[in-house]
């Protein structure tokens, strides 16, 4: 009996990961792939499309940022999305690594369900991940 239960419980933690994936916000994922293959232009433009968008001072600070962190890690060459966190109906709060030749670097995105698309309505990138993750995420 409890071989099966050990089964079943590692069979509901696997469905619970992927659900996890699949709870990502598409334009969360839309502009991690575009940043990987067309550029961070590209992918903040994808991320600023309906919130940001007109938000110069936000546009300049994220562009300065990881600029200054492409030159010192390296081109962007992957991902791995860490924690999807709903924040009632409409928030979800993404957390996530972002992989550089070099280095990695933690970021976590504010998305918000508008009537018929996610919006991004807030961003963070940065190189030390406590100052992103909240501790629990980090093992403490």
């Amino acid at each position: 009996m409890k071989p099966i239960l050990l089964i079943l419980l590692c069979t509901v933690c696997l469905v619970q990961t992927m659900q996890a994936a699949n709870d990502v916000p598409p334009v969360v994922q839309a502009g991690l792939d575009a940043y990987r293959t067309n550029g961070l232009q590209s992918a903040y433009g994808i991320w600023s499309k309906g919130t940001l968008e007109n938000d110069k001072a936000s546009r300049d600070m994220v562009l300065t940022g990881l600029n200054q962190v492409e030159s010192a890690y390296g081109k962007m060459i992957g991902y791995d999305i860490v924690k999807t966190v709903p924040i009632g109906s409409v928030v979800k709060r993404v957390y996530l690594v972002v992989h550089y030749e070099k280095g990695p670097v933690f970021a976590y995105m504010d998305c918000y369900k508008a009537e018929d698309k996610w919006l991004v309505t807030d961003l963070l990138f940065h190189t030390k991940a406590n100052l992103v993750f909240p501790p629990g995420l980090l093992g403490g």
